[in-house]
């Protein structure tokens, strides 16, 4: 009788660390999990400061391609 007694309280006792554990993962992973959600989204607006930027260079490629030609052409003449 007593010999059961303390082994109910081991289980008790081992599914409550269980729990605790099982908590303190959940913790850990969400954190894990908002700090990738950041990274994603800092890369995300990486890559749309990257596509901005690319499209002012063709502008600004055009516009001197242009300026360029303007002056050949008036130098030609």
């Amino acid at each position: 009788m007593v010999l059961k007694k303390k082994k109910v309280q081991k289980k008790g006792k081992v599914k409550k660390m269980e729990k605790k554990v099982q908590k303190e993962l959940q913790k850990k992973m969400g954190k894990v999990k908002m700090v990738l959600k950041k990274k994603v989204q800092k890369k995300k607006e990486v890559q749309e400061m990257q596509k901005e930027v690319k499209k002012k260079v063709r502008k600004v490629k055009t516009i001197l391609e242009k300026t360029v030609q303007k002056n050949v052409q008036k130098k030609g003449k």
